[in-house]
C-alpha cells in the first residue's frame, strides 16, 4: 500500500501533506520511516482501509441478498439471466458509452476527457440484474478490460478509461427510487423508450434470439453464485462489529 493507494479511500494530497509535515519524525514524504510514524501509518490503514471495506462487504452482501430474493427463480438460471445478460450487454454497456464525450487530441485535452467521462460514468445506478451482471464482469478484471475494449463511445473513443467503478458504486443498484437511480432512469428511457429500467420486462423474443459478444461466459458464473450466496446470506455478515473483528 503507497501513498497513490490512498488517495481512493479519501487521502487526498492535502492529508497527505499535514501529516507529514506535522510529524515531528517526518520531514518528507520520502523521509524513512519512525518508529512513531509505523504505528501512526498503521493506525490511519487500519482506519480508512477496514472501514471501507466493511461498508463494501456489507453493501456486496446487500446486493447478492437481493439478487438471491429475486422472483421467478432469481437472476441465475434461466430465461431471465439470459434477460439480465441482454440487458446488460445490449443496454447498459451502451449507455455507459454514451455519456463518453467526443475524441480529442493532446494529453492535455485527452485528461480532461478522460476526467469528464469518468465524472459522467461515476453518476450511474444500474437496477438490480444490471448490477449483477455488472458485479460478476468485474470479477474477470482481464476479460471485462478486454471486453470493454471492443466497445466505443462517441466518434469511436474507447471506452477503457471511462469504465472506472468508484467504491459507492460497486455494489450499488436501485429501482430509480432515489436521486441517482432517477437520473439514470431518465437517461435509460430516453434511450431506450421501450426498455423498462426497473422492473424488466418477463424474457421474450428478444431474450431468446439474444447471444452474448462478450469474451467473459457471465452466464456460467451466475450458476455457481447461488451456492457461495447460500453460504454467505447469515446475520452476522452483514453486522460491523463481527466484521471489524
Amino acid at each position: 500500500m503507497d501513498i497513490t493507494d490512498m488517495n481512493a479511500f479519501g487521502w487526498s494530497g492535502m492529508g497527505q501533506r499535514m501529516f507529514f509535515e506535522g510529524h515531528p519524525g517526518v520531514q518528507h514524504e520520502q523521509a524513512a520511516p519512525t518508529t512513531r510514524f509505523a504505528e501512526t501509518w498503521n493506525e490511519i490503514v487500519n482506519h480508512l482501509i477496514m472501514d471501507k471495506l466493511m461498508q463494501l462487504a456489507v453493501a456486496q452482501m446487500q446486493l447478492l441478498h437481493a439478487v438471491d430474493s429475486f422472483p421467478r427463480g432469481g437472476l441465475c438460471q434461466g430465461g431471465t439471466l439470459k434477460e439480465a445478460l441482454r440487458r446488460y450487454e445490449r443496454l447498459w454497456l451502451p449507455l455507459i458509452a454514451a455519456q463518453a464525450g467526443p475524441g480529442s487530441k493532446g494529453q492535455q485535452q485527452q485528461q480532461q476527457q478522460q476526467q469528464q467521462q469518468q465524472q459522467g460514468y461515476s453518476q450511474l445506478v444500474p437496477p438490480l440484474d444490471v448490477a449483477f451482471l455488472w458485479h460478476l464482469h468485474r470479477l474477470q478484471p482481464d476479460l471485462y478490460a478486454g471486453d470493454c475494449q471492443q466497445l466505443k463511445g462517441r466518434n469511436g473513443v474507447s471506452l477503457l478509461g471511462a469504465l472506472h467503478v468508484t467504491p459507492q458504486q460497486a455494489f450499488a443498484f436501485s429501482d430509480s427510487s432515489d436521486a441517482a437511480g432517477a437520473a439514470t432512469a431518465a437517461l435509460w428511457r430516453k434511450a431506450y423508450p421501450s426498455e423498462p429500467f426497473w422492473p424488466p420486462a418477463a424474457p421474450g423474443s428478444q431474450t431468446a434470439a439474444f447471444s452474448t459478444s462478450l469474451a467473459a461466459d457471465l452466464a456460467a458464473v451466475a450458476v455457481r453464485v447461488p451456492v457461495l450466496t447460500h453460504q454467505l446470506l447469515r446475520a452476522c455478515y452483514m453486522q460491523l462489529p463481527f466484521l471489524s473483528k
